[in-house]
């Protein structure tokens, strides 16, 4: 395994009891450009059936592919072979996600070289519209066969709440003017539609017409455990995070009304107390049943932290220092592996140790954005704690996380060694690290 000692003029943070941001910002800089973001372009793009394939067979198929391709002489550096043409599901959130992904890659110019990341963008913007998108009510179908068939057509808050944010990207980095327009469009459905009058929230999810679900009922499906009728926090945060972004966009007094209730939402009652606060609640906002013993997930608090001083900045609202600062020691005092390096998946609720050690990509990356904040915000918490927990998180990554060819694995165990290999799938499609890395790149390279 690499290891960042190896690097020319590099020591290791842990050694030497801080970060080297300009080694590091240079290295995650260096691995966007050349592995990570190559890596979800020459895999994902489905040029037969069209939108994105997102699984470690497929994936593996193509790297084969361009290495053969490579070697016979014949290039392949932007290539996109049509691959297996069986049908598959095609969820929301990862055409989403990958959609995001390619528009980010453009907008901050990593592009070039034969990798035309705005074109990849172009093509899964086209699926979500003329696949996914439901013309007779309106938001996006939660999945639906790559042939075009609609296998699940409820609405979920979570699923609108990615094809807003993606649809917001792209539009950044293209200039597309109807991509801004669906992303109205698509507020305004949810506004509609999905809007608790009654109690204030959003509802999480409805049937395909939006009308109510019967509360109380299971729905485990599709990787979404949800009970109908319950609000989460999960759900609010990244619908805070979708009209953090919109709101950057458009300046809409209607979506800084809606960013304003969902923040406070999710500060006041969410996220008000780490490890105490209710994460389910039921619609008029009291504790779920069995909401208490829920584990307290480590990677929500620290992806609400940073998120909610985004939202604020983007609001011109003061920054939530105290409660960023509480989150985010909440998980290093309880979470973080102070020997080893890395965020464990979730632990006991209240000042309790970790239950599951596991260390999943998604929360080591939510760390990796948090901490970035910490050390980029005047007044973020403890630096020099924050400093030495960078430094060892950053090491973890690199020498744990982090494969040869730039992805990150699922999960390893607390020591390192790798529990679910799993690179890409419909809840793994580049999102989380390359949100991260950019964060801390640009948080970090001044």
């Amino acid at each position: 395994m690499f290891s960042p000692d190896a690097v020319q003029g590099f020591r290791s943070p842990i050694d030497r009891g801080f970060v080297d941001r300009s080694g590091w910002v240079a290295r995650l800089d260096r691995d966007l450009r050349t592995k990570v973001f190559p890596y979800w372009l020459r895999g994902s793009v489905d040029s037969i059936r069209g939108g994105y394939r997102v699984d470690d067979t497929h994936h593996t198929w193509r790297d084969r592919v361009r290495g053969l391709s490579t070697r016979l002489g014949l290039g392949g550096q932007g290539m996109t072979p049509s691959g297996p043409s069986r049908g598959h599901d095609t969820h929301l959130v990862s055409q989403s996600r990958l959609l995001y992904v390619f528009s980010l890659a453009h907008r901050l110019g990593y592009g070039g070289g034969g990798r035309q990341y705005l074109d990849a963008a172009l093509h899964g913007y086209r699926f979500l519209r003329e696949r996914m998108r439901d013309e007779e009510h309106g938001g996006y179908f939660w999945r639906v066969n790559s042939d075009g068939t609609v296998t699940d057509a409820k609405k979920w808050l979570y699923g609108q709440s990615f094809a807003l944010y993606a649809l917001v990207e792209f539009h950044r980095a293209s200039g597309h003017p109807d991509a801004l327009a669906e992303a109205r469009a698509l507020f305004a459905t949810v506004e509609d539609r999905m809007k608790d009058r009654v109690y204030g929230g959003w509802v999480e999810l409805a049937g395909p017409d939006f009308s109510v679900l019967p509360p109380g009922q299971p729905i485990r499906e599709s990787g979404m455990h949800h009970t109908t009728g319950i609000k989460t926090a999960n759900g609010h945060l990244h619908w805070m995070e979708a009209l953090s972004e919109l709101l950057a966009v458009t300046g809409d007094s209607t979506v800084r009304g809606s960013l304003e209730e969902v923040l406070r939402l999710s500060v006041e009652i969410f996220f008000a107390s780490p490890g105490v606060s209710p994460l389910e609640v039921t619609a008029d906002w009291s504790p779920a049943p069995g909401e208490s013993r829920n584990p307290m997930n480590y990677g929500h608090n620290l992806e609400f932290a940073w998120l909610m001083l985004r939202a604020q900045r983007v609001l011109g609202a003061p920054p939530g220092l105290e409660l960023f600062d509480a989150l985010l020691s909440h998980s290093l005092e309880h979470g973080f592996d102070m020997e080893r390096g890395g965020f464990y998946a979730n632990g006991e609720r209240g000042a309790a140790p970790a239950l599951d050690t596991s260390k999943v990509w998604w929360v080591q990356a939510e760390g990796l954005a948090a901490l970035s904040d910490a050390l980029a915000t005047e007044g973020a918490g403890e630096r020099p704690r924050n400093e030495r927990c960078l430094g060892l998180l950053l090491d973890w990554i690199w020498r744990y996380q982090r494969l040869a060819d730039g992805c990150w694995v699922w999960s390893t165990e607390a020591a390192g060694k790798i529990q679910v290999p799993t690179k890409a799938g419909h809840w793994k499609a580049g999102y989380h690290e390359v949100r991260a890395m950019a964060k801390f790149v640009g948080a970090l390279s001044g």
